[in-house]
């Protein structure tokens, strides 16, 4: 009974030819042979590199541009797979603009899904994701350390929480052990 399946995943980026699949074969195509096996997690962990944004372009599968945006209508496969907790240290987050990040922002908390490693500022970046289990309480925590720099939070600005020099990390996971 007290068993929890935490999954995790790797890094998530809905751009270029696969967002190009989706938009082919619907924006569920890349869970299809793995949404249940996804879905059966108590805990379903997504590591999505880049924000969402109404005004990203068509994606087209032979650009080799590394600036990335996802369009709106792909978050609907985090919403099929059953995401619980959204990491946002990627070095993408901010590709589009910190407006862009901060509509994903809502967009997690209109589907009451956590954030960690970034978020709507410096502080709310470096806050855990916390979430409870069949009676077990689960903590999420991270930072980006290469960048670049424009991907970071600032203290008054969305993005990733930078790592610096890692001891900010060191008390919060002191107390959430306790």
């Amino acid at each position: 009974a007290k068993l929890t399946t935490v999954l995790m995943t790797g890094t998530t980026a809905l751009v270029r030819a696969i967002s190009f699949k989706m938009q082919q074969n619907g924006v569920e195509y890349p869970g299809r042979d793995i949404g249940d096996w996804l879905r059966d997690a108590d805990i379903l962990h997504i590591s999505n590199e880049v924000a969402f944004t109404p005004d990203c372009p068509s994606p087209n599968p032979n650009d080799s541009s590394l600036r990335f945006c996802s369009a709106v209508e792909n978050i609907g496969l985090l919403d099929a797979i059953g995401a619980d907790v959204i990491e946002l240290s990627g070095n993408h987050v901010n590709d589009w603009g910190r407006e862009a990040l901060s509509y994903s922002l809502d967009l997690y908390r209109q589907r009451g899904w956590p954030v960690f490693a970034g978020g709507a500022n410096l502080a709310a970046a470096q806050q855990p994701a916390i979430l409870e289990r069949g009676g077990q309480k689960f903590a999420f925590i991270g930072c980006n350390a290469p960048g670049p720099e424009f991907a970071w939070a600032t203290p008054d600005e969305p993005g990733a929480a930078p790592c610096g020099d890692y001891g900010w990390l060191v008390d919060p996971i002191k107390q959430l052990k306790a």
